[in-house]
């Protein structure tokens, strides 16, 4: 496996950064691209596994590559979405692979055409002074810092303050895991309530995008996201359309997968505002 050097003197380099030496696997051309940090505590759930995956999507479609960590949840949310940057807080050496869990996702972003960047020669171990230097990377990096999911004394909380530009996606306040997006907002975050949100902060006109992606619906996808305007049950979804549950649930899968739809609880889906 060759893991190879980017330096400050390289045309691929990111601009917004100084003198780091970037070591890298994977493809590389996707530093030339407009980049934008998406990341969230390891303790997510399902409803921030879908934003983040909805957010990353939604980027990617438009141009703008994610750049994530390489922890559990949210941050594999996002490296699952396809063509994003993952970046380590150890060597790139498969034997040195942290968190060990990740072996294979480690495979899987290369093998979809992402990009593992680390600032760590490739046979370092992850340790207590290696997290830092990432965190501060993974913020400087993009455009901007989109927080999905983070708790009252998460690190994302502190290290995503270092970017250019901060939004969180507001959550319940009975919900601990978005304790720490209502502390980013009260001290100066944007709401992120749509990936458009962002887009057009980078100046993205994303309404065609979302009207040719409409357009490609199948009847069936059509109509069952005219039942998703409010919360609703597969039951409901059945009683409305006439399908069956087989079709129902394959048909809600794929507008998931769209990012069109999202479960809020086991059964109830509703459509993703945009």
């Amino acid at each position: 496996m060759n893991i190879r050097v980017i330096t400050k003197n390289d045309p691929d380099f990111p601009k917004c950064l100084r003198n780091e030496t970037l070591y890298f696997l994977g493809n590389r051309s996707l530093l030339k691209n407009r980049l934008f940090t998406i990341t969230g505590t390891k303790d997510s759930d399902r409803e921030g596994i879908s934003n983040a995956k909805n957010f990353a999507t939604e980027l990617i479609k438009n141009n703008v590559t994610p750049v994530t960590g390489f922890a559990p949840g949210i941050e594999k949310a996002v490296a699952d979405c396809g063509e994003c940057i993952c970046i380590l807080p150890c060597g790139l050496s498969p034997s040195c692979v942290y968190p060990k869990v990740h072996q294979s996702l480690y495979k899987e972003v290369l093998e979809n055409g992402g990009l593992l960047l680390s600032l760590e020669t490739p046979d370092t171990k992850a340790a207590k002074w290696t997290f830092p230097k990432r965190n501060k990377l993974l913020a400087q990096i993009g455009e901007g810092v989109l927080v999905v999911q983070a708790g009252e004394s998460s690190d994302t909380i502190r290290f995503s303050k270092w970017g250019r530009r901060v939004y969180t996606i507001p959550g319940s306040i009975s919900n601990v895991r978005y304790a720490g997006n209502n502390i980013l907002l009260k001290t100066g975050a944007k709401a992120a309530t749509s990936p458009c949100d962002i887009l057009e902060d980078l100046g993205i006109n994303k309404k065609e995008t979302i009207e040719n992606t409409e357009c490609e619906l199948t009847e069936l996808q059509q109509t069952v996201l005219k039942c998703l305007d409010g919360e609703s049950h597969f039951e409901q979804i059945m009683a409305k359309t006439g399908l069956i549950l087989p079709e129902v649930i394959e048909t809600v899968t794929g507008l998931e997968l769209l990012g069109m739809a999202e479960e809020i609880k086991p059964c109830i889906y509703r459509k993703i505002r945009r």
